[in-house]
């Protein structure tokens, strides 16, 4: 298995005879289709795919929860869904909830910039159809393309012990065409990436496209407002550094983690 790194790591093989349960699997469960709003599917035709400055990319539920809360409006521009999993038979609807598994938007005070938020995981044999169906339509050879992910802690590899390092912190890998940001330390090796960033981060880097990721490592089960304000320094890019925040972010996350934590007996 190869990691954005270039290592290859060894995967280690299960008994002929133990029952492969991926053979269970529809043999469209990997695919991923994108379903237009019909203003777009007239540009697309037009012009062949959209242009954005920016496009953000939230991965999970902490990163959707910060772009929801700090930059996102209830007047932003619906262009379309991800589906995965659906057979070409499958007629798609961006009103259906049924393996819709990221929206994307125009944010509504920064037209040139694209929010696209996965509120379901993406799985690891579903990322590469994702990737080519949203690059597909997407023309990103002047964009800076930004994807914002979690971890938990126990995963970073340091020879620091995890006791003394201050959680939650920010980590940040680049394509070679993205110029290194100060606002966080590059993540170190050995440590990977895996799933969805890897396959965004590859791409990039394989299409020349200017790209940078942005891990939040937390030690929280079911993340708090304080995992998500870790995102806060990558509003200090440069591309982004003239966003204004919305005014009501710290009331719209109080809202998101409430309706986030419901059900739970964890209190923020």
């Amino acid at each position: 298995m190869a990691t954005f790194f270039g290592e290859i790591l060894p995967v280690s093989s299960r008994a002929v005879e133990e029952e492969d349960d991926d053979d269970d699997l529809p043999s469209y469960y990997s695919n991923s289709k994108v379903c237009w709003t019909d203003d777009v599917t007239g540009q697309l035709n037009k012009n062949g795919k959209l242009t954005c400055s920016v496009l953000m990319i939230a991965t999970d539920n902490v990163s959707c929860a910060f772009l929801e809360a700090y930059l996102r409006s209830d007047d932003d521009t619906l262009l379309g869904g991800v589906f995965c999993g659906v057979s070409d038979e499958e007629q798609l609807s961006l009103q259906s909830k049924i393996n819709k598994i990221s929206t994307i938007y125009r944010v509504a005070k920064y037209p040139s910039i694209f929010v696209c938020q996965c509120q379901t995981k993406v799985h690891p044999e579903q990322s590469f159809s994702w990737v080519q169906q949203i690059f597909s339509n997407l023309d990103c050879t002047n964009c800076d393309i930004v994807v914002l992910s979690s971890a938990v802690t126990c995963d970073y590899k340091t020879d620091v012990p995890l006791s003394e390092i201050k959680t939650p912190f920010l980590k940040a890998l680049y394509t070679d065409q993205m110029k290194p940001s100060c606002i966080c330390s590059t993540l170190e090796q050995p440590n990977i990436i895996s799933s969805l960033p890897a396959q965004i981060l590859a791409y990039s880097q394989i299409n020349e496209l200017k790209s940078s990721l942005f891990v939040c490592y937390t030690d929280v089960i079911h993340f708090d407002i304080t995992t998500v304000k870790a995102f806060l320094p990558v509003l200090k890019l440069p591309t982004l550094k003239n966003l204004q925040i919305n005014p009501d972010a710290e009331k719209k996350l109080i809202q998101i983690m409430k309706r986030n934590n419901d059900g739970s007996l964890l209190y923020l």
